[in-house]
C-alpha cells in the first residue's frame, strides 16, 4: 500500500518540535514540505523507502496526499469507481462503533482499486479481523486527526495524551441516505 511505510522508513524524532509562546508549533529547521496546505504540521520519516511494506501503518505524507487527491492507498492510482461511487473498505469495527449507517463517516483510510481491496483484505490484520466494502459518492477532506500539544491548564505544552496518529480525516458521505454496500 503506498500509506503503508517500508520496512526501512521509521518515524523521525519529535524532540526538535518547537512550541511559541503563541501556541504555535515547528520543526526548528522546518522545510516547505513539513506543512499540508492548510499549515498543519506533518509527522516526519525517515529512512529509505525500501524493504518490505509495514502493514497497518501509514506514512504520515503519503497518506494524507492519498486523501487529499482520493488515491487508491495501495497502489497510488485509481480507485475503483463504478455507477455506485467510490470503493471504501474499512474495518467492520470502527464503521459500527461510528454508529452507521445512521450518518456520514469519518475515516482515515483512502479508497481502494479492485485489485488492492483484495490484497487489503489479505495483508491488513484490522480488516482481516471483519471488513465493510462501501460504494460513496461523496468524499470531503474535512480534517487532520494527530498530536495535540498543550501544556498544564490547556496553554502550549508537550503533546497531550491520547492523540498520536497524524493523519488525514475524510467525511465519506455514502450513497444517497447511505452507502450501497458492494458486491
Amino acid at each position: 500500500m503506498i500509506v503503508a511505510p517500508y520496512e526501512n522508513e521509521y518515524r523521525a524524532d519529535d524532540s526538535e518540535i518547537l512550541i511559541c509562546p503563541s501556541g504555535a508549533v515547528s520543526y526548528r529547521d522546518e522545510r516547505p514540505d513539513d506543512r499540508t496546505v492548510e499549515g498543519i504540521l506533518l509527522r516526519r520519516w525517515a529512512g529509505e523507502p525500501s524493504g518490505p511494506r509495514r502493514w497497518g501503518e501509514h506514512h504520515t505524507r503519503r497518506q494524507v496526499a492519498a486523501m487529499e487527491f482520493l488515491w487508491c492507498a495501495g497502489c497510488g492510482g485509481r480507485p475503483d469507481v463504478d455507477r455506485r461511487g467510490m470503493l471504501w473498505v474499512l474495518p467492520a469495527a470502527r464503521v459500527r462503533s461510528a454508529g452507521y449507517p445512521a450518518g456520514p463517516l469519518l475515516v482515515a483510510m483512502p479508497p481502494l482499486c479492485r485489485a488492492d481491496a483484495v490484497r487489503a483484505l489479505r495483508a491488513c490484520e484490522e480488516l482481516r479481523d471483519g471488513a465493510v466494502a462501501l460504494r460513496v459518492t461523496e468524499a470531503e477532506v474535512v480534517g487532520v486527526r494527530g498530536t495535540v500539544y498543550a501544556g498544564a491548564g490547556g496553554g502550549p505544552g508537550g503533546p497531550a495524551a491520547g492523540n498520536r496518529a497524524t493523519r488525514s480525516s475524510c467525511s465519506v458521505i455514502p450513497a444517497s441516505a447511505g452507502s450501497s454496500p458492494t458486491s
